[in-house]
């Protein structure tokens, strides 16, 4: 059965998704959607507290189900259930979900990509020169940001009175693996330049009359190989069980918690074609490409 988002739904949903995951380390599991409401209970205390589409749940936390509700649960390791009202389902650690009341499985999609160790800090960036008071601003990709290996653009604002950018990327052993001389305020990089699983460091420099007036100095790390294909066979999967609309804002918050902001934005862009007077969701969009400085579309 396929998962359906109304209005109400995705607006919840695009407003509870937090721009870049610093949790999510114990969770086990995500609400794909929410009709109605849900409380979440957790170990030791008194009041369970409300949840909303796109929330994660962890491991000894409790879900339950208020009246005249439905959620559609996806565990981690891609396990799918349908949650009518009265139901509670409990997560222990390492174990299966119990599960009570009206709740029946569905089709299961592959794991979930792990997120808990990617989006971590980058390796420091090496030292270098810097120019005093003139630190250039809106560089992408920057600490915490995870990227596609083969899908590396270097983007930077551009900075007033400058007449080029001297942009340079090192691996973490230092080693220089490109510099270039350009007007232009973004840099492709090759596929060969970039590999899976690894951390970089990158400086762009603003040039007039061949002296530095501004330096900015960044990191980030690519998605490993394994958690790559992951992130395809669950992207592939999810479109196949589910409606359109409803895949690509979940793949947009997966995406999210695993530090790919230019494909959440993306994403969230496909999402806002399909409902352009859902404001929630407009706002969502920009958010996710202003911080890659791309302009929503």
């Amino acid at each position: 059965m396929g998962l359906k988002l109304n209005r109400r739904s995705l607006s919840l949903m695009v407003l509870a998704a937090p721009l870049i995951a610093e949790c999510c380390k114990n969770s086990v599991a995500v609400i794909a959607s929410l009709s109605g409401q849900a409380t979440v209970q957790s170990p030791g205390s008194r009041q369970p507290k409300a949840v909303e589409g796109l929330d994660w749940i962890s491991e000894g936390e409790t879900l339950e189900v208020a009246p005249r509700s439905q959620v559609i649960l996806i565990l981690a390791d891609g396990h799918r259930y349908k949650l009518e009202a009265g139901a509670r389902l409990s997560f222990a650690a390492n174990a299966t979900p119990k599960i009570t009341g009206a709740a029946r499985e569905l089709p299961a999609l592959p794991p979930i990509p792990r997120f808990a160790s990617v989006v971590a800090e980058s390796a420091p960036t090496s030292g270098g020169v810097r120019v005093r008071g003139t630190e250039m601003k809106g560089l992408f990709p920057s600490a915490g940001v995870v990227v596609l290996p083969g899908k590396v653009t270097l983007r930077y604002r551009a900075v007033p009175d400058a007449t080029s950018y001297q942009v340079s990327l090192e691996d973490e052993t230092g080693a220089i693996l490109l510099s270039v001389t350009t007007e232009s305020t973004e840099v492709q990089v090759s596929g060969e330049t970039i590999q899976a699983g690894t951390r970089y460091n990158w400086r762009v420099r603003a040039m007039r009359s061949g002296a530095a007036i501004a330096e900015g100095n960044e990191k980030f790390i690519t998605l490993s190989a394994e958690e790559t294909l992951r992130r395809v066979q669950f992207a592939s999967a999810l479109r196949a069980n589910s409606d359109d609309l409803a895949a690509l804002v979940v793949l947009a918050d997966v995406d999210i918690h695993l530090g790919l902001v230019s494909e959440a934005c993306d994403e969230f862009s496909a999402a806002f074609q399909q409902k352009p007077a859902d404001v929630p969701l407009r706002r969502r969009l920009d958010s996710a490409c202003g911080n890659i400085g791309r302009a929503a579309k």
